[in-house]
């Protein structure tokens, strides 16, 4: 899995300004999990762009396990970053 092609369709999807904090990996083979950060826009109903991260994900990818945290502001200065 592309991790550039993953996070370009995370950002297409209506209203997600930024993707960052990306990760994806395999439990078993062909069993994918991710985790990341979605900067979206407040004016959207958070449920809503989660449902469609969730579906992009899901058919283009097929990564069905997702842990994704929802940023109306970027917190990437914020964060752990030694790996």
């Amino acid at each position: 899995i592309s991790l550039d092609e993953v996070q370009n369709s995370m950002e297409s999807v209506s209203g997600v300004l930024k993707i960052h904090d990306l990760h994806v990996w395999a439990v078993t083979s062909g069993v994918y999990t991710l985790s990341a950060h979605a900067v979206i826009n407040g004016d959207n109903d958070f449920h809503q762009v989660l449902s469609e991260l969730e579906k992009a994900l899901s058919e283009k990818f097929d990564i069905r396990h997702t842990t994704i945290q929802l940023e109306t502001k970027s917190r990437e200065a914020e964060e752990f970053t030694d790996f």
